[in-house]
């Protein structure tokens, strides 16, 4: 919040440090016709994400997958940008994530899927 107190007949501004500070007269003209403005200002962010599937009828597991768009990194604490593929028919997994704020590679991860094991939901794969 910003405040901007100024006499409307001489155009003095009157701020002080002190945002509790009231003013019943200029302090150069002595006019009591004193205008108080305050400024608020708010940011809004919206986050997206597209994610989908192909399958294949009798297979059990999808044969690609893929994760594209905004995500709360949780370890910073703040939003990347995420894409992920999975290609189960291809046997390759890839997946890079990059800091919005400056484009920095946070993370990036090309591999065949089946040497994909020991993080996120591959913590569970036996090697």
């Amino acid at each position: 919040m910003s405040r901007i107190v100024q006499c409307r007949d001489c155009g003095e501004i009157l701020n002080t440090e002190d945002v509790h500070a009231d003013f019943s007269a200029c302090t150069y003209c002595g006019s009591t016709n004193i205008d108080y403005r305050l400024s608020f200002t708010e940011t809004l962010s919206l986050h997206d994400q597209v994610e989908g599937k192909v399958k294949v009828k009798g297979r059990k597991k999808p044969i690609r997958e893929f994760i594209s768009g905004d995500e709360l990194f949780k370890v910073k604490k703040k939003w990347v940008f995420k894409h992920r593929i999975i290609d189960r028919e291809n046997d390759r997994y890839f997946e890079k994530v990059v800091d919005k704020e400056t484009d920095e590679v946070i993370h990036e991860c090309d591999e065949p899927l089946s040497e994909h094991f020991g993080h996120g939901s591959a913590k569970f794969k036996k090697e």
